[in-house]
């Protein structure tokens, strides 16, 4: 811009009021085009950095439904693997019944021979259904092992494991025996391999001898 421009609108500003404010709008104008384009610029960014926060919020969502989905496979296989266990609890449950039944059983007549061939002593087993609930509380068959010696009846319990709940059960047993066969019952004795400690306890209160390999 020449010299002699500047000066003739420089005097026009002076001079001339409507031009000076033509002048000073269009200047206005600018500053708020200026300001406009810079919060474009602005709102441009807001957006790229939302548009941002939504991939990214999106991917979380992804990830929490893949988390959830492994969850509930794991929630299904602790499942399935508990299942297996019961399975397995109960194969093991009734296979150590079997076993201690067999056992029992075993060392019944083993007993049974050694007392009679070396002691001269009588053994049997004696059954009666108990049809009042005197020994567990219903009806109910009840055996229980009888050893006749020297005019003496001892009452025998052999079993794989002796409990506390089993203590009470086998006093109940002699007590039945002694009042159906008219019999006086000498001693009672429990035979066993296992025998928990408060079952112990009881035997000694209730006078029962204990023969235990523990």
């Amino acid at each position: 811009m020449s010299s002699s421009l500047k000066k003739k609108m420089l005097e026009l500003l002076e001079r001339d009021v409507e031009f000076r404010y033509a002048v000073a709008g269009y200047l206005g104008v600018l500053e708020v085009l200026k300001r406009l384009d810079s919060l474009g610029e602005g709102q441009a960014k807001i957006w790229e950095n939302l548009n941002k926060l939504w991939e990214n919020t999106n991917k979380l969502w992804e990830e929490v439904k893949a988390l959830r989905e492994d969850q509930k496979k794991l929630w299904e296989e602790q499942g399935k693997l508990r299942d297996d266990i019961g399975r397995l609890d109960r194969h093991l449950a009734a296979l150590g019944a079997r076993w201690g039944i067999m056992i029992e059983g075993a060392f019944r007549e083993g007993l049974k021979g050694l007392l009679s061939r070396e002691f001269g002593a009588s053994v049997e087993k004696w059954e009666y259904i108990d049809r009042e609930g005197y020994v567990y509380g219903r009806e109910a068959p009840v055996e229980v092992g009888i050893v006749v010696s020297g005019g003496k009846v001892i009452v025998v319990e052999i079993s794989a494991h002796v409990k506390a709940s089993d203590v009470p059960i086998f006093k109940r047993k002699a007590e039945l025996y002694e009042k159906v066969t008219g019999r006086k019952v000498s001693k009672l004795v429990f035979v066993t391999p296992f025998i928990d400690d408060y079952a112990k306890q009881l035997c000694l209160a209730y006078g029962i001898e204990v023969y235990t390999a523990v």
